[in-house]
């Protein structure tokens, strides 16, 4: 029901505006078959049920009002709720999973979300592309494509692993990330688009880490 509200705004003001009126709707199409006023015959029947005044507008006047003011509610509540969580998705870090075990060694990236809105956090990831020495996959398969964050909490989306598409014998390589990713309120739906470009170092063998830059970043409003 609440969706239903949120999605349609337009639509039901309309609707309630046609409930309020729909008496007098009513009454013109009456004319097209009768000579005598609907209102006329309405009263009469009303008083043979020992009704001394009834108006339609008294049932429909008060639906209509109520439909425009759960329109109104929702709305505002979803408003609000855009509001609060505006820049809410941060990017704490990103990750790098190394290991030289393994021949060749895997080399896999991926992004700590951390969720700084004021309630739960629903996330999903439109667009995600790494690109390291000039490599990447050209259609790499993710176990998921989003979830939802506890307040204060992290989450790690994961990248597939590189293998023997990276050069040999280096220990410094440097790529590219890009990703979009959508996200809102688990109940209420998706209202921001957050992406980023990041430049990134990464340092492999005995002491692994990452280096990265933001080169690149927007946080808006979905427009629908």
């Amino acid at each position: 029901m609440q969706n239903i509200f949120e999605d349609h705004p337009l639509l039901l003001t309309g609707l309630s505006f046609l409930i309020v009126t729909l008496p007098q709707w009513i009454s013109a199409v009456w004319g097209l078959w009768s000579t005598e006023p609907l209102a006329v015959v309405v009263q009469r029947r009303a008083r043979a049920m020992n009704f001394s005044t009834f108006s339609p507008y008294l049932i429909t006047a008060p639906l209509g009002l109520l439909m425009f003011s759960l329109v109104l509610y929702f709305t505002s509540e979803k408003r609000k709720l855009a509001f609060d969580y505006s820049y809410g998705l941060a990017l704490e870090r990103v990750y790098l999973g190394y290991d030289d075990s393994k021949k060749p060694p895997p080399v896999q990236l991926g992004l700590v979300l951390a969720n700084a809105a004021d309630g739960p956090l629903a996330y999903e990831v439109e667009h995600f592309e790494v690109i390291v020495e000039g490599r990447t996959k050209a259609e790499p398969v993710f176990k998921n494509y989003g979830g939802v964050i506890p307040k204060g909490k992290t989450s790690t989306f994961f990248y597939p692993s590189f293998g023997e598409e990276l050069p040999k014998g280096k220990d410094h390589l440097d790529g590219l990330i890009r990703f979009t990713i959508l996200y809102g309120h688990p109940e209420v739906g998706m209202f921001r688009k957050a992406s980023k470009e990041l430049s990134v170092s990464l340092r492999l063998g005995a002491k692994t880490g990452i280096a990265y830059l933001i080169t690149k970043e927007s946080d808006e409003p979905i427009k629908k």
